[in-house]
């Protein structure tokens, strides 16, 4: 049967620059959108039911909208049992791509309802999965987003925000929500838990002379996935709560001070920021040893390198991965990189958009 080409809708990748872990609990963190986005195609047919066709994971998926909202409600169960109940079990963290855009449809559709049509969506990324890049936050808003777009529902911020939140949980957890701030609003944010528990965001300039020391490499996909990473913080802390507080207060205090030289010219107390969150976040357990090892050589190099997300626990990789370096230019000629992929990139990209409507 034949389709038509309804609207497109896209969603930028994002890049934690200081305060990842630390935000989950209330402390600051600056992240910037990048210009890699994801894209949701969306076409309307005759014939019912919904085809998911995915490039990346070289898959064309044929399901139901009841398959779907079974779906959404036995992963709102999960998440429940795990993090309102308390039951344990990693495996309720762990989804595939496949689940999550299933959800991410499912969630959008109860709050805009199901359509008589039925429906193709293409997914197109130029974001890697598993570098920490944001790329299922990015999915959870240009999919809600869009789909609300087309539902003809309303697409302010807040009810974008409020169902990519609700995906990113199934995904994550228990996430900050910055992510999905990121690639919603775009540009360069700052990120604080206000009174209320809620994350408030801040819209930074876009002018940041200190970025342009700054270089992005993938080193590989962690061990473990983000939601895993993340409850393995949440119980060191329940344990030892005095330390865990400490580290956070050097993250933030890190953070703060990177903050304060965005407008420098010079990256010399930028790279004293970077160093400290980065020692911080591997005392927290969150960066693997080889990882470790080549932080140490970029450091005999007069550079600085931290994670940049949730790192992982095990494992040679941890995701994306900052440096920098008073001469960038030279990052790219050290062999100790060799593995880690350049991430061609640059901060800040837009943020959410409707592309196209014929």
């Amino acid at each position: 049967m034949s389709t038509q080409l309804d609207l497109v809708a896209s969603a930028p990748g994002k890049l934690i620059l200081m305060g990842e872990h630390a935000v989950v609990y209330g402390r600051p963190a600056l992240v910037g959108a990048l210009d890699r986005r994801l894209r949701v195609s969306f076409r309307t047919r005759r014939s019912p039911g919904v085809d998911l066709v995915l490039p990346v994971l070289e898959r064309r998926i044929s399901t139901t909208w009841s398959e779907i909202r079974d779906r959404t409600a036995r992963a709102r169960r999960r998440w429940t049992r795990r993090f309102v109940d308390g039951e344990e079990g990693e495996e309720l963290l762990r989804l595939g791509s496949e689940d999550l855009v299933l959800i991410a449809l499912g969630e959008a559709a109860d709050l805009a309802g199901i359509p008589h049509h039925g429906l193709v969506l293409r997914i197109d990324s130029e974001i890697p999965v598993g570098a920490g890049l944001g790329s299922s936050a990015a999915l959870a808003v240009a999919l809600c987003g869009g789909y609300l777009a087309l539902r003809g529902h309303p697409t302010d911020p807040e009810t974008i925000a409020e169902l990519a939140l609700e995906v990113e949980r199934r995904q994550h957890g228990s996430p900050s929500g910055i992510d999905h701030h990121a690639v919603l609003h775009g540009g360069l944010l700052w990120a604080e838990g206000g009174p209320d528990g809620r994350l408030e965001t801040e819209s930074l300039t876009s002018e940041a002379p200190v970025l342009r020391y700054l270089r992005a490499f993938d080193s590989g996909p962690p061990e473990e996935p983000t939601g895993v990473v993340v409850d393995a913080v949440r119980k060191r802390k329940l344990v030892d709560e005095e330390s865990v507080e400490d580290l956070f207060g050097r993250i933030e205090v890190a953070t703060r001070s990177f903050r304060e030289e965005l407008h420098a010219t010079d990256p010399g107390r930028a790279l004293e920021a970077v160093h400290s969150c980065g020692r911080a976040l591997e005392e927290l357990g969150v960066v693997p040893r080889e990882v470790r090892e080549r932080t140490r050589r970029i450091e005999e190099k007069g550079g600085a390198a931290k994670i940049s997300g949730a790192g992982s626990l095990s494992g040679p990789a941890a995701g994306s991965i900052l440096v920098l370096h008073s001469r960038p230019e030279r990052i790219a000629t050290w062999e100790l990189l060799d593995g880690w992929d350049s991430l061609d990139t640059t901060l800040p990209g837009e943020g959410f958009r409707i592309e196209e409507v014929p």
